[in-house]
């Protein structure tokens, strides 16, 4: 139901690329702070070639969000999954990520402690929420504290009825 939820568009050049508040990564846009695109040669991604660092750099105000508004069914069910690990380089150990989807919100948390860029530890996540309506925007933000440039790394994004 999501469109490129392993962050694959747009295929980058470099390691890393910093996108800001507005800016779109394939379907999705950056909501609030920072995030970083990260190719697999700086950080094992859980599924494809590519993830994101919801902490950005330079770091800010807010730690990082994005969305992606997709079409439902309103009164269906619809679980949603990720693939969650933590940018190991820096503090904090234990990364915190927020999902919303209508008026549900789910809280995660991932400690990268003896984690490494070849080996993130990725775990799959879910969440279940009944869509209100015929458009449902999903939202992925960072808990973590955002003058951290490292936090959580999320991959393999799907929504599904359930």
């Amino acid at each position: 139901m999501l469109a490129d939820g392993g962050f694959e568009s747009p295929a980058m050049g470099s390691a890393v690329a910093y996108y800001r508040t507005g800016d779109v990564i394939g379907p999705s846009q950056v909501v609030q702070g920072s995030v970083n695109l990260v190719r697999s040669d700086a950080v094992r991604a859980a599924d494809g070639k590519q993830s994101i660092d919801l902490n950005g750099d330079p770091t800010g105000a807010a730690a990082g969000a994005i969305a992606q508004t997709f079409a439902t069914t309103p009164g269906r069910p619809y679980t949603v999954s990720l693939s969650l690990a933590g940018n190991p380089s820096c503090a904090p150990c234990v990364k915190t990520l927020g999902i919303q989807a209508d008026a549900v919100k789910r809280d995660f948390s991932f400690d990268a402690t003896g984690h490494s860029a070849s080996d993130m530890g990725w775990r799959l996540k879910t969440m279940r929420f009944t869509a209100k309506s015929d458009r449902t925007m999903l939202r992925l933000t960072s808990t973590t504290d955002p003058s951290s440039r490292c936090g959580p790394e999320i991959d393999g994004l799907k929504v599904v009825r359930a």
